[in-house]
């Protein structure tokens, strides 16, 4: 076998090469709120002074993990699923996490895709960086007691 012609084994700009194939798979679209100028995650909705993006492409996909479900807090049943959102990786927001983090909300999806994730909005939890990426991985909080809307709770 013939040595390779350099010593890197993953060229300059292999990431790069890459992400737009990582972007082609986002079908849902999304706009992006900074809590850091508004009330705290749960309270009210967003202003319109706290957006940070918009039309952002995107995919979501709830994380399955044992322990999730639901939780009584000052009285209040709290139901919360963990998802893994994915945006651009040169998405020009510089993420936080955290009840003054960032908030994903979900604005259109394709014909079809889940009519429920329409309006959804997410609460960032964890900003997933490396070396090598293809795209940026958030991991978020889908706190379905607050995020029930006329839909969900008028259903029979």
């Amino acid at each position: 076998m013939a040595p390779l012609r350099s010593n890197r084994v993953i060229p300059a700009g292999w990431a790069g090469h890459h992400q737009p194939v990582a972007t082609g798979t986002m079908t849902t679209v999304c706009r992006i709120w900074d809590r850091a100028v508004g009330p705290p995650v749960g309270l009210d909705g967003p202003g319109s002074d706290m957006l940070a993006a918009r039309n952002v492409p995107c995919r979501v996909q709830e994380l399955k993990s044992a322990g999730e479900g639901s939780t009584v807090l000052a009285g209040q049943e709290v139901t919360e699923r963990r998802y893994l959102i994915t945006v651009p990786v040169k998405t020009p927001v510089h993420f936080k996490t955290g009840t003054r983090g960032h908030q994903i909300e979900v604005t259109e999806i394709r014909e079809d895709g889940d009519p429920m994730l329409l309006g959804r909005r997410f609460d960032v939890i964890q900003v997933m960086t490396g070396s090598d990426v293809w795209e940026r991985d958030l991991v978020c909080i889908d706190n379905q007691t607050q995020n029930e809307q006329d839909g969900d709770t008028n259903a029979s």
